[in-house]
């Protein structure tokens, strides 16, 4: 697990956070480094009044231990006896004392050593958690209850063909086969990477639709297809029962092969006079499929779509100018697809959505299916052969998953969760407990915190202190036996943690044999931090983290986009901006009639200069980007959906990637193996001014590589080669992110105007706005009428 908070220093109180003007949360990842386990949950103890987990921050007195988060006393068993935590009565009479004795074990923290334990000696930890026993198994407990609710034990007897889905890993294909060739020859490519990436014991189901529902027989060699004649009280277990359905893959997999290559054959038997199927009812009987009373399945769902489900109900530029801007624009066409997917949650499923070809996808509606299990959306507008779905599903399925997620936080009494974003739902049910359906190592959760009273942290005794618990399952990633995996220092770095810490033990169970199978466990990650206080907001300026400030700005623009339309986000983003500038030259700054010139670069925080140029780049980001001419005829096409894809995107990204998509980094180089400089500013005159001619724009989805030929020696080869540094960083950078980035390489003259470089060059006046020079130009006109 991953965690990162806005500022390394929580501000005091109310008064002092908005006095800086900055923002209270942090951004998590909490199925980052989740590998080893390093204990039992069941032998890991807790405190009796909130259960919160024990942990290196809890104080050890009075023959107990006091609870960090709720100072609630714990006692230690020191003697075997029984003892009663929740009376502090200890003038009991004799009769009374022996009546209680029994022959319980001496405490784990009695013992002299304690302090080496895993759950004293480090901030973070993973533990395993039994079948039977679900996050310390207290009934009292709110996250236990949950998972308790959700994965009751299991019925002495169970059909024997059922036994293979309890534990095993279920991925099912759904294939929309309506669309032409190229995306036909695109999906078909990325199905056969997805089953070489399959551990051999997935079980694997094929279904495709369009004009008809179609169920795959993978058992027999020849594929074999069954169509849905009507989908009027039907159910898939009428022509084919779940266990035939779902197939061994490591059996089965020349079936599946020869099944998947099948698919574009379809449309060749099929009469272009049908109505197309919906795919809402494709999806409602599948679900109907998977409920199973006996549990909760473990089941990863691709979507790969051709053409969109609903209509696309824009026709002029007249219904684009009426809703453009305004929280119209972005309404779901349909609900159905929300229900869908809260009731995949239910039976265990999440969804990834592969929407293949540079069309309308209708993504403001079947997002739902992925923003709320916690999937991925994955949109490719260039089709073979620069297609990377095969690429990008390969790695998807390689990476470890997170099934089931539960993640609770538990913050001292002076503080608490004000709001989530991302693939976190709120529980109805309990405080600050989240259902995280779906992970993955790249999956970020953002919270904003809140002040419970205006004092906040002024008693020095009560020090912020926070505990976050995530429960999961867990599926290894493919080669990642345990015994394999290395040795770790603590980080201890107060703004950026993880969670390799000191391992003590391995797993037994999922190891990653020769046959290529994955185990699924029960896993508990338990990350536990007491951070320090900035009293002025001087000291919270000289602590803020950008990254993660960044981030947690761009959730809020998104909600408020959402809420509100783009006008009013953007009108917000910019105010926003303002206020801190404001804040700072106030606090920071402080200006007299010795220094009267505002300070809009943050020249006494170096730190947060960039801090304007993210805010600018985010105004001319694909979210809240400005209707102009040259994009009218796209959108009409496209509806919504290149600005909802790319919210969908920056919600789920980790800040350090976020970053790079809204403001991408540029490198310059001498040489391809000598780097000149980094994070330089995206303008024309820094490669007019610039004496290294090689550059590499790195934007998160995009890596372009570009020879300016009017400086650039004709020594050095084009493109670079593959021993260069600069291939070296591209390769780098392929392997840190989920998405596999589009590759270009360039040369020409900047004077000709290349524009796959040039676009990326936005602190120049364009289409999406003003220069960034005019920008801040206003912004500090502005900030200084406030003075």
């Amino acid at each position: 697990m991953n965690v990162r908070f806005s500022s390394q220093r929580f501000p005091v109180n109310l008064e002092v956070k908005e006095g800086s003007g900055s923002i209270f949360g942090c951004v998590i990842q909490p199925f980052k480094n989740n590998f080893r386990y390093q204990e039992h949950s069941k032998n890991i103890g807790r405190c009796k009044k909130c259960y919160a987990y024990i942990n290196n921050l809890v104080q050890f007195e009075r023959g107990g231990w006091l609870c960090n988060i709720c100072e609630s006393l714990n006692k230690i068993n020191y003697t075997g006896f029984n003892i009663d935590n929740n009376d502090d009565d200890d003038d009991e009479d004799d009769n009374d004392y022996n009546n209680i004795q029994q022959n319980q074990k001496i405490s784990r923290y009695a013992r002299p050593n304690r302090e080496l334990l895993p759950e004293l000696s480090n901030s973070s930890i993973e533990l395993l958690v039994d079948q039977d026993q679900f996050d310390g198994s207290n009934s009292r407990d709110d996250n236990s209850q949950q998972q308790q609710q959700e994965n009751e034990s299991l019925p002495d007897s169970i059909p024997y063909s059922m036994i293979p889905l309890i534990n095993n890993p279920i991925y099912i294909a759904i294939v929309d086969y309506s669309g032409n060739e190229e995306q036909h020859d695109a999906i078909t490519q990325g199905l056969e990477a997805l089953i070489h990436a399959l551990p051999n014991n997935a079980l694997f189901g094929l279904i495709t639709y369009s004009t008809r529902i179609g169920l795959y027989n993978l058992n027999t060699s020849t594929p074999l297809i069954k169509f849905v004649e009507n989908i009027t009280d039907f159910n898939f277990s009428d022509i084919l029962s779940i266990e035939k359905f779902l197939v061994n893959k490591g059996k089965n997999e020349s079936n599946i092969i020869k099944a998947i290559q099948s698919i574009p054959l379809i449309n060749e038997t099929i009469s272009k006079k049908l109505k197309s199927v919906a795919l809402a009812d494709t999806l409602k009987l599948l679900m109907d499929y998977l409920s199973i009373d006996l549990f909760k399945l473990n089941v990863k769902i691709g979507l790969f779509i051709s053409e969109s489900p609903i209509e696309n109900n824009f026709s002029s530029l007249e219904d684009l100018s009426n809703s453009y801007g305004k929280q119209e624009f972005f309404k779901p066409t349909t609900n159905i697809y929300r229900k869908l997917a809260e009731r995949a949650i239910e039976v265990g499923a999440h969804f990834d959505i592969f929407a293949v070809g540079d069309k309308f996808f209708g993504f403001d509606s079947i997002k739902f299916l992925s923003t709320i299990t916690g999937g991925q959306i994955y949109r490719y507008n260039k089709l073979l052969p620069t297609c990377t779905l095969p690429q990008d599903i390969y790695k998807l399925i390689s990476y470890g998953w997170g099934f089931h997620g539960l993640l609770r936080i538990r913050t001292s009494k002076q503080f608490s969760v004000d709001c989530s974003y991302g693939p976190a739902i709120a529980s109805k049910q309990y405080d600050n407990l989240y259902h995280i359906e779906s992970s993955n190592p790249f999956t970020s959760i953002a919270f904003e915190f809140k002040f419970n009273n205006s004092s906040g942290f002024q008693d020095k005794d009560l020090s912020p202190n926070i505990q976050i618990a995530f429960s999961y399952s867990y599926l290894p990633p493919v080669g990642s036996s345990n015994d394999q995996q290395q040795q770790q220092p603590n980080n201890t770095s107060p703004t950026l943690f993880s969670s390799n810490n000191n391992i003590l033990k391995s797993s037994g169970n999922s190891n990653i044999n020769s046959t290529n199978d994955r185990i699924i466990e029960k896993r508990l990650h338990i990350f536990n931090i007491r951070v320090p206080v900035a009293d002025t907001p001087a000291e919270v300026f000289n602590s803020i983290d950008l990254e993660t400030t960044i981030s947690l700005l761009t959730n809020k623009i998104i909600r408020e986009t959402l809420e509100k339309g783009i006008s009013e986000a953007r009108i917000s983003l910019i105010d926003w901006l303002k206020n801190i500038i404001t804040k700072y030259n106030e606090n920071v700054v402080i200006l007299s009639s010795v220094t009267s010139s505002i300070d809009v670069n943050f020249s006494q925080v170096s730190h947060l200069r960039p801090l304007p140029r993210y805010v600018f780049a985010l105004l001319k980001s694909p979210i809240l980007r400005e209707l102009t001419t040259d994009i009218e005829a796209s959108t009409i096409r496209k509806k919504s959906d290149e600005w909802i894809y790319h919210q969908c995107l920056y919600s789920n990204l980790e800040p350090r990637l976020l970053h790079r998509s809204i403001y991408p980094v540029l490198y310059s180089y001498g040489a391809p193996n000598n780097l000149a400089s980094k994070y330089l500013p995206l303008s024309q005159n820094t490669i007019l001014t610039s004496t290294s001619h090689i550059y590499l724009v790195d934007s998160f989805d995009q890596l372009v590589v570009f020879y300016n030929l009017q400086e650039v020696s004709t020594q050095h080869q084009f493109p670079p080669p593959p021993e260069s540094l600069v291939r070296q960083t591209i390769s780098n950078s392929k392997q840190d992110r989920l998405i596999v980035p589009d590759i270009q390489y360039l040369k020409g003259k900047l004077i000709e105007n290349p524009t796959e470089f040039t676009k990326f060059l936005i602190d120049e006046e364009n289409n999406a706005g003003p220069s960034f020079y005019n920008f801040l130009r206003d912004i500090s006109s502005n900030v200084k009428g406030r003075f």
